[in-house]
């Protein structure tokens, strides 16, 4: 910790966080530890944290498209107090959740997801698919067509809900 504050009060305070980021040196300790001495804001908030949920962010994102979703879910999951506040962190290890068939999981990481950010359409219409994982028909209807009233111009939606259709 004393070597994170000294390195933080030198003049190349941006390089030093970013050098110490890239070395796996910064925890979420020494994240606390960096905002308990009261730098600016925007010093280490908009250096360390964007930095970190963007890499990790599309790493995770990559595993996705590949359908490596225990990887995403084994990257994400040690992160959940560090981005407990993140909309996107709590959405993507909710889909590969729901992916994985994982519906406790799947269903928690949504309910956080959607504390946090309460009308994204995505995030409906992955809860609409779990509610049809789960046979809850009706529900799925639901929230499809909550969907379709945010963002009628989104053909998932409307997808979506012909396939409800058949059931």
């Amino acid at each position: 910790i004393y070597k994170v504050y000294d390195i933080l009060m030198s003049k190349d305070i941006i390089e030093s966080i970013n050098d110490l980021k890239k070395r796996g040196v910064l925890t979420a300790n020494a994240l606390e530890d960096i905002q308990s001495i009261n730098l600016p804001r925007s010093t280490y908030h908009a250096t360390i944290i964007p930095d970190m949920a963007k890499s990790l962010f599309d790493t995770a994102r990559k595993y996705l498209k590949k359908r490596e979703f225990s990887k995403v879910i084994n990257l994400l999951e040690p992160h959940i107090l560090e981005y407990r506040q993140s909309f996107q962190f709590f959405y993507i290890l909710g889909v590969a959740c729901l992916y994985k068939g994982d519906i406790d999981g799947c269903e928690e990481y949504f309910k956080s997801a959607r504390h946090i950010k309460m009308n994204d359409v995505n995030l409906i219409l992955g809860q609409a698919a779990l509610f049809l994982k789960k046979c809850r028909i009706e529900k799925a209807i639901e929230y499809c067509v909550d969907a379709m009233n945010l963002e009628p111009e989104k053909a998932y939606a409307k997808k979506f809900l012909k396939l409800l259709e058949k059931y």
